[in-house]
């Protein structure tokens, strides 16, 4: 859900009656009221380290966005059942892709029989691929968590140093 103003109600009973009091997007007939969670009420939020050996994932980005950057907020896979709790801080890792190896050999003789050039032809060509090699992790930036439940939690990306996509892993920062 995402919200898009608050008001007070004014006249209980089918129907009610509210008095918008902040709006930040239009609203339209047919969005949904809410109480307010007393935990949005005057929070502040302590840093502290996620647990060890945390490893979890980016399942979601808030208003679909495709790239993530700093400031927008994500949806991670891992919540109070994994030791999270609002205020840790986790590392963002972008996965490292799987690329095919060219330069992998089996066995000598199968280089002695390919030279170097063959090998980059069969390569653009899309032939002799060689073995799937997965390229490693690389840091792409630093998440706070800011809303808790118990298998999900929702995140603040407060520094981003590269892209940070749904799917990229969270980690305990070092």
């Amino acid at each position: 859900a995402t919200n898009v103003g608050e008001g007070t109600v004014v006249r209980t009973g089918d129907p009610a009656t509210l008095k918008l009091t902040d709006s930040n997007r239009e609203i339209l007939r047919g969005d949904r009221l809410l109480t307010i969670d007393p935990r949005d009420i005057g929070q502040n939020f302590y840093p502290l380290p996620a647990p060890a050996d945390l490893d979890g994932s980016i399942i979601s980005v808030v208003d679909g966005l495709s790239y993530v950057g700093q400031y927008d907020i994500i949806v991670l896979n891992r919540g109070a059942n994994a030791g999270l709790e609002d205020g840790s801080v986790v590392s963002i890792y972008q996965r490292g892709d799987v690329v095919a190896d060219p330069y992998a050999q089996t066995n000598v003789e199968h280089q002695a029989e390919d030279g170097f050039v063959s090998k980059v032809k069969k390569v653009f060509s899309g032939e002799g691929a060689g073995n799937l090699v997965k390229l490693p992790d690389e840091p792409a930036g630093e998440a706070m968590i800011f809303r808790t439940y118990e298998s999900i939690s929702y995140a603040l990306v407060r520094r981003a140093e590269r892209e940070i996509h749904e799917g990229d892993s969270i980690r305990t920062p070092d």
